[in-house]
């Protein structure tokens, strides 16, 4: 089983996705959506190489794991995986959250 850290910025990710879920009327959804991203990565921390390269990386080592409308980003080894960021999926690909984790 891989170690998964996640970064201080997937942690702001997950509360941002939170308070607008939550600012939207929905607080028991947000709530509900935060328990899927865990669970999602409980997934990845047994199957780290499970989840779908990043097309517009295209690295082996760079992984996305789908949770409903939204893409858990992280960086994968069979030992860690550590997760670099959380958005949705119609969002622009953030390009410069990857930029510290690839070189």
């Amino acid at each position: 089983m891989a170690e998964v850290t996640i970064s201080a910025r997937a942690m702001r990710d997950m509360a941002r996705i939170h308070r607008y879920i939550a600012d939207h009327g929905a607080t028991r959804y947000a709530d509900r959506m935060i328990q899927r991203f865990y669970r999602a990565l409980d997934a990845v921390a047994v199957f780290p190489m499970g989840g779908r390269i990043v097309p517009e990386v295209g690295r082996q080592d760079i992984r996305e794991a789908i949770v409903g409308d939204y893409r858990i980003i992280y960086l994968a080894s069979r030992q860690r995986c550590d997760v670099i960021t959380i958005f949705h999926g119609a969002r622009r690909f953030p390009f410069g959250a990857m930029r510290t984790r690839m070189d």
